[in-house]
C-alpha cells in the first residue's frame, strides 16, 4: 500500500447513526491519530487478517495536542485484539474520549488498516 496521508480519517454512514474511522497502521509506525469531531466516542474495532500479533492501546486527549494512556488500577488498558477479529471497546474506557490514538504494541511487518466503529454520545 502507498498511502500518501500518513494519518486519514475517512467516515461513511452506518446502521444506527454510527460512523466508522478508518486508521492507516503503516509498517513502522506504532500510533496513528483520530478525532472524532466532537459527537462520537469509540466502541468496536475491527482488525485486520495480516495483523502481526499485539495488542492495541488507546491513547486519548483532551485538546488533540498532548495523549496519554487510559489506565485502571494505574495499569495501561490494552485491547487483545487478534487477526481478522472484532473487539468491543468496553464503554467505561471509551466514554467522553475527543481525540484518541491507536497504538500498537509491535511495528507492523507492512501496512495495515484498521476499522473502528464510532457511536454518537
Amino acid at each position: 500500500m502507498n498511502f500518501t496521508n500518513r494519518l486519514s480519517l475517512v467516515r461513511c454512514v452506518i446502521p444506527a447513526g454510527q460512523q466508522l474511522a478508518t486508521i492507516y497502521e503503516l509498517n513502522g509506525v506504532t500510533s496513528s491519530y483520530v478525532d472524532t469531531g466532537g459527537g462520537q466516542e469509540p466502541c468496536r474495532i475491527y482488525m485486520p487478517t495480516a495483523w502481526d500479533t499485539a495488542d492495541i492501546e488507546i491513547l486519548t486527549s483532551p485538546d488533540g495536542v498532548v495523549f496519554q494512556s487510559e489506565t485502571q488500577s494505574s495499569e495501561a488498558i490494552l485491547c487483545k485484539v487478534q487477526q481478522g477479529k472484532n473487539t468491543p471497546l468496553l464503554p467505561a474506557h471509551s466514554y467522553g474520549i475527543r481525540y484518541f490514538k491507536v497504538k500498537s504494541s509491535a511495528t507492523q511487518s507492512a501496512d495495515r488498516i484498521i476499522y473502528i466503529s464510532l457511536r454518537p454520545i
